[in-house]
Formats: C-alpha cells, structure tokens, sequence
C-alpha cells in the first residue's frame, strides 16, 4: 500500500475563499493519492 500528498483541480475547478475580509482564489487542492496492490483472488473483498 502507498499512500501520498498530491494536489489538484479534480471536479472542484478550485474555489474561492474570504479570508480577514480579502478574497483568494484556491486553484489547487490538497488531495490523498491510494495506490493498492493485492492479488486477483482477493478483488471481490478489497472492493466491498
């Protein structure tokens, strides 16, 4: 199993946000990146 930090638009297409009364444009969004690896045997328990 790995797990990782990775940032991106996805469906949002980033978003605005007021912060201390100033608005800022967020275009990247922090996001968790699961890469999981298992044998075939085990397909129908890992995606329950």
């Amino acid at each position: 199993m790995t797990l990782g930090a990775v940032k991106g638009f996805g469906h949002q297409q980033g978003l605005t946000e007021i912060y201390r009364g100033a608005e800022y444009a967020v275009d990247f969004l922090r996001k968790i990146k699961l890469k999981l690896l298992s044998q075939m045997s085990d397909l129908n328990v890992l995606s329950k």
